[in-house]
C-alpha cells in the first residue's frame, strides 16, 4: 500500500501573498521532488523550502548539499528515492556521508501550486496517481500549506486578503483562491540493509502519472519516472504494492 504523509506543507512569503490583490489566470501545477523521509529531523526544513519555492515560482530553495535543500525534479529520479529506511541511508547509500550521515532514506514528494478563478476549500482538492486517490480533507493550513482568499473574490467576504498559514490555520473548509503546499509524499519502509538492493530494483524504470485537481482551476499532471540503478536485479511482483501512502492530518498551527 502507498503511504502519503501529507506532512507539513509550506513556509509563507507574507509580503508576496499580501501583495496578491487580483485574480490570476486559473492554473494548477503538480511538481515532483525528492526529499528526506518522515524519520528525518530535516523534513520540516525541506517542506518549508518546498512551499516557499512553489509559492514564488522557484525550482530550488535552501542550502545546496543539505537534506533540507529543495529541488523540483525535471526528469527521472533515482529508484532509491522511494525508500525510507530505519537505518541511516541516503538515496541508496549506506552509510551516508557528509551532511546526510544522520538521514533515514528518502521519499518522493508531490507538491501543488494552484490559482483558481473562484474560491474553493481543501476538501475539494483531489489527488490521484500511483494507485491512490485522495482529497485534502482534514488538512489545516500551516508553514507547509499556505492559502489566500482574495478581497476581490465576493466569496471571501473580506475587505482585505485573508491569508491562511501557521498563524491563521483556518480549516479544510476555509475558502481560498490560491494555495501552495509541499504536498503528499510516497515511500516504502525497510529495516534490513540487505534488502536495500532488491527493494531499489523494484522501482527501477518505473513511470507513473500523478495529478491534483482543483475546483475552478483544473487539473495539473506530472510524471514520476525512475532511473535504472546499475548493479541490481529486477525484483518481480513488488510493484506499487510496496509503496506506502500516508497523509498526516495536520493540527492547528502545524
Amino acid at each position: 500500500m502507498i503511504k502519503i504523509p501529507y506532512r507539513h506543507l509550506a513556509f509563507l512569503a507574507l509580503i508576496l501573498i499580501a501583495a496578491s490583490s487580483a485574480f490570476s489566470a486559473p492554473l494548477v501545477m503538480t511538481v515532483v521532488s525528492v526529499g528526506p523521509s518522515y524519520l528525518s529531523s530535516n523534513q520540516d526544513t525541506y517542506e518549508v523550502n518546498a512551499e516557499f519555492a512553489l509559492q514564488n515560482g522557484l525550482t530550488t530553495n535552501g542550502t545546496v548539499g543539505t537534506p533540507g535543500y529543495y529541488a523540483a525534479s525535471t526528469g527521472p529520479i533515482p529508484a532509491a528515492a522511494f525508500i525510507t529506511t530505519t537505518f541511516n541511508s541516503w538515496l541508496g547509500q549506506v552509510p551516508p556521508t557528509g551532511n546526510y550521515i544522520n538521514e533515514f532514506g528518502n521519499a518522493v514528494y508531490i507538491g501543488l501550486s494552484a490559482t483558481a478563478s473562484s474560491a474553493f476549500d481543501l476538501q475539494q482538492v483531489s489527488f490521484s496517481g500511483l494507485g491512490q486517490s485522495d482529497t485534502l480533507t482534514g488538512v489545516s493550513f500551516s508553514d507547509h500549506t499556505v492559502g489566500i482568499c482574495l478581497a476581490t473574490d465576493p466569496l471571501c467576504s473580506s475587505a482585505t486578503n485573508v491569508i491562511y498559514n501557521a498563524s491563521n490555520p483556518g480549516s479544510d473548509t476555509s475558502l481560498v483562491d490560491e494555495v501552495w503546499t509541499s504536498g503528499l509524499y510516497f515511500y516504502t519502509v525497510i529495516s534490513d540493509p540487505s534488502a536495500l538492493p532488491s527493494t531499489t530494483a523494484a522501482f527501477e524504470d518505473f513511470t507513473g502519472t500523478v495529478s491534483y485537481t482543483v475546483p475552478n482551476a483544473g487539473t495539473g499532471d506530472a510524471t514520476v519516472a525512475s532511473l535504472p540503478e546499475p548493479g541490481t536485479l529486477a525484483l518481480l511482483g513488488f510493484g506499487l504494492g510496496g509503496i506506502l501512502l500516508y497523509r498526516r492530518r495536520l493540527s492547528a498551527g502545524r
